[in-house]
């Protein structure tokens, strides 16, 4: 089958990296992905490294006004025919919304994953564009059972119009050695290693494990934990600051913008991530894989990774206590985190593997 791959947006996050392991995972099974965006530089660099189709979509600035969605809608028919493709599939609430008609009037089955809910929240009245897209044959996909059940409340969406597919992560042994990751970072084995890995904006509060952090100086000073930050972002400066004002710099390190994410992760003994909101974590399903013990805020589809007491906690969210609390009581833990550690892999492996990821999209595509 030749699949259309589109997102509209410009970066490299959870999304993106969903677009890009479908189109992996397709390549490798025989079927022809086609990358379609509006010039997203990570996009194009997989795309020649990788030697697949890849097509900057016309027309972005009519796409990015309400007034002149039209127009895009209009000119983009015959672009989409030309592909031929045997299904579309977008991701997030813009694309999806904004391709719905013009793969409708091109004869294209349309598929739309959505990854947030925030997009309604924010905005409620936002789901009648997703009601409009069903109304045009878009079969709606949500990475975790939470989110589903929040857009089945939301839009009253038929079963067959709305479904859960979970992201998967490729199960990998660690890639870096334990003991020279640590002393890059500075770390010796007496530490007890807590990473945390996200874009530095604010719906990831990384604001929070600072501190807990702080907490953690004051109650906890003889579990020697350290707290590495990996991602970038416009926040990076603000929290460089809150380290700063809050006396962290010996517990809190941030690390900038990674691409050596799993060899990170060899180094640590636990893994964080204190969102305020989540659809389905490709960062917790990556630490999953490495074997760490995971502690995430109680919220989207964290409770579809986390099991409280078996691979980890889970917290309530804005609470930088209940934070310090885990980091602590684990940092004393060996035993729990060993257990914790081999659950994680062993769900990694058995709930979200490539293999059944990539059979309910195909389904999803030839419309079963």
């Amino acid at each position: 089958m030749r699949i259309g791959l589109f997102i509209d947006t410009f970066n490299l996050g959870g999304a993106e990296t969903m677009l890009l392991d479908i189109a992996g995972l397709l390549k490798a099974s025989g079927h022809t992905p086609i990358l379609l965006h509006f010039g997203n530089p990570y996009l194009n660099e997989y795309a020649a490294k990788h030697g697949l189709e890849n097509y900057v979509v016309p027309n972005h600035k009519a796409y990015k006004k309400t007034l002149t969605l039209p127009i895009f809608a209009f000119k983009t028919i015959s672009f989409l025919k030309k592909l031929q493709l045997d299904c579309l599939h977008t991701h997030l609430f813009g694309s999806i919304t904004g391709m719905a008609v013009p793969a409708k009037l091109a004869g294209i089955r349309h598929v739309g994953t959505l990854h947030d809910v925030y997009t309604i929240e924010e905005a409620p009245k936002r789901i009648n564009l997703l009601k409009m897209a069903v109304a045009f044959g878009t079969k709606l996909i949500a990475v975790s059972s939470p989110m589903r059940n929040f857009y089945q409340a939301r839009g009253n969406f038929k079963p067959e119009s709305l479904t859960f597919v979970a992201n998967f992560v490729p199960a990998y042994a660690h890639s870096g050695d334990r003991a020279e990751v640590r002393a890059e970072l500075g770390v010796n084995e007496q530490d007890f290693v807590i990473f945390s890995v996200g874009r530095l904006v604010s719906l990831k509060r990384f604001d929070l494990i600072i501190d807990a952090a702080k907490i953690c100086k004051q109650t906890h000073s003889d579990k020697n934990i350290k707290i590495f930050i990996a991602g970038g972002g416009e926040l990076e400066q603000p929290l460089k600051q809150q380290i700063a004002q809050t006396q962290t710099q010996g517990v809190v390190t941030l690390l900038g913008e990674r691409n050596d994410i799993p060899k990170l992760l060899s180094a640590a003994d636990t893994f964080v991530l204190a969102s305020d909101t989540e659809g389905m974590s490709r960062s917790i399903l990556e630490a999953m894989a490495a074997e760490l013990p995971i502690i995430a805020t109680d919220v989207g589809g964290n409770s579809d990774l986390v099991v409280p007491d078996q691979n980890g906690y889970l917290v309530p969210p804005n609470n930088a206590s209940a934070l310090a609390e885990k980091f602590g009581f684990l940092a004393g833990e060996q035993e729990i985190c060993n257990k914790f550690s081999t659950c994680s892999k062993q769900f990694a492996i058995s709930k979200f593997g490539a293999e059944q990821f990539l059979a309910q999209h195909l389904a999803n595509y030839q419309g079963k």
